[in-house]
């Protein structure tokens, strides 16, 4: 379970913490070294003289060749860069619409006014940071498998890929909605454990919409078999081997 498998994750967020903290300084210093190579290249540049070459080739090169070894060319890197921006954007955004699921599974449903709202402040507070709602078959005790119809009225859908925090995808119905709102106001008042920032800021309404949207997710599975565990996904399909002998000796078992 996540939330007994936090605490003893401690170092590893701190190294993770580090780790983003030396990507970001890169990342600075690459901006610095682009901005102050357009900025050094208006500068003219004294090459000391060396002794002739032997020419290798009488094949002259190329204007671009020639021009990209005296200049930058910005607009080859501006329009360029941007060509590639539009491709991952498309990849990314457009085409996920483009091959969606057409049939909506029987988790599914359209949001509620509430939920909508739950859901917006859902995306607003980046609760999709820590937090995934879909189910692995190797999530088997968050819930069942999620399939491709669960997500059908999810646009966007905020399937995440951390698991910094339990997964959301079948918590609707799991713990009452006032669990949920105080967890929201105060996370470490009912679970101590918690590495979940507090929204106390939000108001009551607010907090009513957000569980709202959580209790939504799995489509409030309020029957008693939903709050235990399922058969683990290697075992779902297949038999007890000692059945048989069991239902034999159940036969002519007699209980008084």
């Amino acid at each position: 379970n996540v939330v007994e498998t936090l605490p003893t994750l401690q170092v590893g967020f701190v190294w993770r913490a580090v780790s983003g903290g030396v990507v970001a300084l890169a990342a600075f210093l690459v901006a610095y070294n682009i901005i102050m190579t357009f900025v050094k290249s208006r500068e003219v540049n004294v090459e000391e003289e060396h002794e002739p070459v032997e020419k290798k080739t009488v094949k002259l090169h190329s204007v671009w060749q020639r021009r990209s070894q005296s200049e930058i060319s910005v607009p080859a890197i501006v329009f360029g860069g941007l060509a590639v921006f539009a491709v991952m954007t498309f990849t990314v955004v457009a085409m996920p619409y483009m091959f969606t699921y057409q049939t909506p599974s029987w988790r599914a449903h359209e949001l509620s006014v509430s939920e909508t709202e739950g859901q917006d402040l859902y995306k607003n507070l980046g609760c999709f940071y820590c937090h995934n709602q879909f189910v692995r078959p190797q999530d088997w005790a968050m819930g069942y498998t999620s399939q491709p119809g669960d997500f059908y009225y999810s646009v966007p859908n905020f399937m995440g890929t951390e698991r910094t925090g339990p997964s959301l995808g079948q918590i609707g119905g799991k713990v009452p909605t006032e669990w949920h709102v105080a967890h929201h106001i105060d996370p470490r008042s009912v679970s101590p454990s918690s590495i979940m920032p507090p929204f106390e800021f939000l108001s009551d309404s607010q907090l009513q919409s957000l569980a709202s949207y959580l209790q939504s997710l799995g489509s409030e599975d309020l029957q008693p078999n939903d709050f235990q565990s399922p058969v683990p996904y290697d075992y779902r399909y297949k038999e007890n081997p000692y059945m048989p002998l069991m239902m034999t000796v159940s036969t002519d078992y007699n209980a008084t």
